[in-house]
């Protein structure tokens, strides 16, 4: 199993979004699956989507949020193009035990300007800076989708008031970046990587890379920012992701297990209904009495 489908996995088996991020999931979702003004008719059927994520969380959640009723099945879809401005150490993140490292992040914009369509596009933008934030509301004012709000960093964020509605922001942006039709992952970001491995594919996948937005592939040599967890490479980490499959594996067998005492609970009970009815029937027959 490659490292992609190690942290889908992952995901998959061990973890589950509040209602609260659920809401907050599916607010986003309203904007991007439901047009406000022009609806632009494009195919419907989801299946045929290649970011399985959002769609199929889309069809049992996306219209239970904030839609009028007469909006409601009214399946248009833009095309999510994403973009993640990693700065590291900037006003927003004073504290980022990583220094800016000069990036022209000129190439970002230009790449999600070519998509500054309101008829067929919507923008997202996940960042650690505000003005990099106020930058893009302003250079995208019909086609930007934003998740509100404050942005911290999740590992400095110490003793701030809005650290759950910070933290909860971190998890969405992850979410919507695994969300999207394009793909810019920031430059040196592990939260970007792993928002490519959940979204699962290689196909109109970008990669920043200081100055320039070029192609790029999850296999690819440095894709993953931080340790070497290559499967393999590291011991603990082998053991770690064995130990996890092994949990999830169990975790299967168990509930297959509890689904086969409620299927033998429920036999022995017809059988037993059976048995008494006969009973029943034979002493009715015979002229005598059921006992108390």
């Amino acid at each position: 199993m490659d490292r992609a489908k190690i942290y889908a996995s992952v995901w998959q088996h061990l973890f589950k979004l509040t209602p609260r991020l659920q809401d907050g999931l599916g607010r986003f979702v309203d904007e991007l699956y439901l047009a406000k003004d022009t609806l632009v008719k494009q195919d419907t059927d989801f299946s045929k989507y290649p970011l399985p994520f959002l769609s199929r969380w889309h069809q049992v959640e996306g219209t239970t949020h904030t839609l009028p009723p007469e909006r409601k099945g009214k399946h248009v879809r833009y095309t999510l193009v994403c973009g993640q401005f990693r700065l590291k150490r900037n006003p927003t993140m004073p504290n980022d035990n990583l220094p800016h490292d000069h990036l022209d992040v000129r190439a970002i914009w230009d790449f999600l300007q070519s998509y500054n369509d309101s008829r067929r596009y919507r923008i997202y933008v996940a960042t650690d800076s505000e003005d990099i934030r106020s930058q893009a509301k302003r250079a995208f004012p019909d086609t930007l989708l934003d998740i509100p709000g404050p942005i911290l960093h999740s590992d400095l964020a110490g003793e701030r008031k809005d650290l759950c509605q910070g933290i909860a922001k971190v998890l969405l942006d992850q979410l919507a970046l695994a969300s999207c039709d394009v793909l810019v992952r920031g430059y040196k970001s592990h939260l970007g990587a792993v928002a490519a491995y959940w979204r699962g594919q290689d196909a109109r996948l970008y990669c920043f890379n200081a100055s320039t937005v070029e192609p790029c592939a999850m296999s690819d040599r440095g894709f993953h920012w931080g340790p070497d967890y290559t499967p393999g490479a590291s011991d603990h980490w082998e053991t770690f992701i064995t130990e996890i499959q092994r949990k999830a594996s169990r975790m299967s067998l168990e509930e297959e297990e509890e689904e086969r005492r409620r299927r033998r609970q429920r036999r022995k009970a017809v059988v037993m209904k059976h048995v008494v009815r006969d009973e029943r029937e034979v002493v009715m027959r015979d002229g005598g009495m059921l006992p108390l």
